[in-house]
């Protein structure tokens, strides 16, 4: 059709009989004109002193020589690169050097389209200068391995840094049977740089996930061609860095779930906290029903509370509520020692006395951590409603022990 600056929309299936019009005036020749103001679509720092900015569709060249390109926080730019043959991306050199940890906004005006369309009102975009991802930064967050019937499976990272960090070049992977690493498969080749304190879902079908989990925010999502397979009974998620470094190793087991779970399948484990020993059981959870059994892209439905009060041995709850609906499922016990090479003996008793749950035995402590009892008793079943005591026995190397008597009563919601 008659619209050089339309690329994809400039064209038509043909519509002759013969299939086509070589050397004769095409069939689908009619008016179409552009009539739609380009779009800024975002801005990213290179590098210390050059921000590359890309817009929507082509651009006229003359105009994006003389637009005005303002930055934010004091910067400024020196002189402006064209970047053809289309010219929807432009190169800034920025006169002062850019700051790490420092949100600039650009905005853009005078700029025109190949058309003549004046650049709209989206002509504003935020961006940071990238810093290097380094273990703990970021970290796995939440796994769906299981997906329902035709789903995908998912993971989810989290910046727990106050960093952004570029993930191109970043790699998801699983272990092969001797245990290597292997099945990489590349985050994105692109620039993709993630906020502190921000999620990104890795998936390989968006439309998948919002289906079936319609609240995740579409600005999470990292979308992939492939990723590694994760067995449904048991596997490991591997996250690497662009430097080919180890961030996080996940071993993952299908018992891990809510034991009172009947149907796991489109049920994710989420982290309980960002900074919860990855490999440790007791630092994941299953999703909770009242969530839709998974959160991908928001804040989980699972989370840790820690007590306070300096004793060595604290409850974030005194009531737990172990129904699957995210309020209470569990209680953590916290704990504190003054040195390592501790021994901790953990069990549950009701309030006749009889044993209910060995939840430890003779466990190595770290000199800080958490257990988690989730209401379930030896055999995997929940509890009765009623008063428990969490007893606790610690054995340091000098031969010490401490015993601590916890209440916590479990009840249910009507």
């Amino acid at each position: 059709t008659d619209n050089p600056c339309g690329e994809v929309d400039n064209w038509r299936a043909a519509t002759a009989t013969a299939g086509g019009t070589p050397g004769q005036e095409n069939s689908v020749k009619a008016v179409n004109p552009d009539q739609n103001a380009p779009t800024l679509l975002k801005a990213e720092a290179l590098n210390t002193d050059t921000v590359t900015v890309t817009f929507n569709e082509k651009m006229d060249s003359t105009s994006l020589v003389n637009a005005v390109y303002a930055l934010s926080n004091g910067a400024s730019v020196q002189n402006v690169t064209l970047i053809g043959p289309d010219f929807k991306v432009v190169q800034l050199k920025v006169a002062t050097a850019l700051q790490t940890k420092t949100v600039y906004t650009l905005t853009v005006n005078n700029a025109n389209d190949c058309s003549g369309n004046a650049l709209g009102t989206t002509n504003t975009t935020r961006f940071a200068l990238a810093e290097q991802g380094d273990s703990l930064d970021i970290v796995l967050n939440e796994v769906l391995f299981n997906p329902r019937t035709g789903g995908v499976d998912f993971v989810e990272i989290y910046n727990n840094s106050d960093k952004y960090i570029n993930l191109k070049d970043w790699q998801l992977g699983n272990v092969d049977s001797d245990g290597n690493i292997a099945n990489l498969k590349l985050l994105t080749s692109e620039n993709s740089v993630l906020a502190p304190k921000n999620y990104r879902v890795l998936t390989t079908n968006q439309a998948d996930i919002q289906m079936n989990y319609p609240r995740t925010p579409d600005s999470t999502f990292l979308v992939m061609a492939t990723l590694p397979g994760y067995n449904d009974s048991e596997g490991s998620v591997i996250l690497l860095n662009n430097l080919n470094q180890l961030m996080e190793r996940f071993d993952y087991k299908d018992d891990f779930h809510f034991p009172l779970i009947d149907d796991k399948n489109g049920v994710s484990l989420e982290r309980i906290s960002f900074t919860a020993p990855v490999n440790n059981s007791n630092s994941w959870q299953s999703a909770a029903s009242t969530v839709g059994f998974a959160t991908p892209g928001l804040p989980n439905s699972q989370q840790s509370g820690v007590a306070g009060g300096g004793e060595n041995i604290t409850l974030d709850n005194q009531v737990i509520t172990p129904n699957g609906d995210g309020d209470r499922d569990f209680v953590t016990i916290n704990y504190k020692f003054a040195q390592s090479g501790t021994t901790v003996n953990m069990t549950i008793f009701d309030k006749r006395g009889r044993q209910v749950k060995r939840l430890v035995q003779n466990d190595l402590a770290a000199t800080e951590g958490f257990y988690t009892w989730d209401g379930t008793n030896d055999s995997g079943q929940r509890v009765r409603m009623g008063y428990y005591i969490i007893f606790v026995e610690t054995f340091d190397l000098s031969g010490n022990k401490e015993r601590f008597k916890k209440p916590i009563v479990v009840g249910a919601r009507f």
